[in-house]
């Protein structure tokens, strides 16, 4: 084999290890909301393309540069964030509804990221989205006082990921969340609440395989830690039980 060969095969090489790095390094998000509609352009004129539900992993390309409120319906407004869903199609998704991947906010060790657990013969991985446009700002320039983030499982390859539904057995009993039917879990970062995931690990409920949730929290009053039970499942995570500490 020639040099010339040789230089043409470290081409490719590089050009296959530098499109890898760039697809690592992409923006990912979560679909958080049901029948959330993508359209052609970020505007509810925009034509629908599909209908997206909550779970599904899509690359987030780039947002509008201003914020939109849909029909005033909303206090703060929000961007639109272009994306492309996993068949490939791009189109302008309503900033309400996409949360962003992260491995920086609420954790205290990013270890946490590199645990996984095995469920019915698949490796469950553990992730946070977080959501991107807070600190929003009203007509009277004040600011949105949460920032909520969604902690999922997820497996690798698969197009969704697997939030935490609240189980109707402890919904009433889990602090700071007032709402009455079971509910997609998410932590809070805003005045008067701080939340921090302290450590995750593999623990038995009942008899059964589940995953040990340990979040500590800090209020205006106090300090504390608390404990969800989790069993994973294929569409959601089901929050079995809650334990004050």
């Amino acid at each position: 084999m020639t040099k010339k060969s040789y230089k043409i095969i470290y081409f490719f090489i590089f050009i296959l290890f530098f499109l890898s790095c760039k697809r690592e390094e992409e923006t990912s998000g979560v679909v958080v909301g049901e029948n959330v509609r993508l359209r052609k352009a970020p505007s509810l004129k925009g034509e629908i393309i599909t209908k997206c539900n909550t779970g599904l992993k899509v690359v987030v390309m780039e947002k509008t540069e201003k914020r939109d409120k849909l029909q005033g319906r909303e206090e703060y407004g929000y961007h639109w964030y272009k994306i492309e869903i996993p068949s490939g199609e791009t189109g302008w998704l309503y900033g309400k509804f996409l949360y962003i991947i992260s491995k920086t906010k609420f954790v205290k060790n990013k270890k946490i990221f590199k645990k996984y657990f095995t469920f019915n013969g698949e490796k469950y991985h553990f992730g946070i989205a977080v959501e991107p446009s807070y600190p929003a700002v009203d007509r009277e320039g004040l600011t949105g006082s949460e920032i909520h983030a969604l902690p999922f499982f997820y497996i690798k390859g698969k197009e969704r990921v697997i939030p935490f539904m609240v189980d109707k057995s402890c919904k009433e009993d889990i602090i700071f969340r007032e709402e009455k039917k079971p509910y997609i879990f998410k932590l809070i970062d805003g005045e008067g609440i701080g939340e921090e995931i302290v450590s995750i690990k593999e623990t038995q409920y009942k008899g059964e395989d589940i995953i040990e949730l340990e979040i500590e929290y800090t209020t205006q009053e106090e300090e504390g830690k608390y404990i969800l039970f989790i069993k994973p499942g294929i569409k959601y995570g089901r929050v079995v039980k809650f334990k004050l500490l």
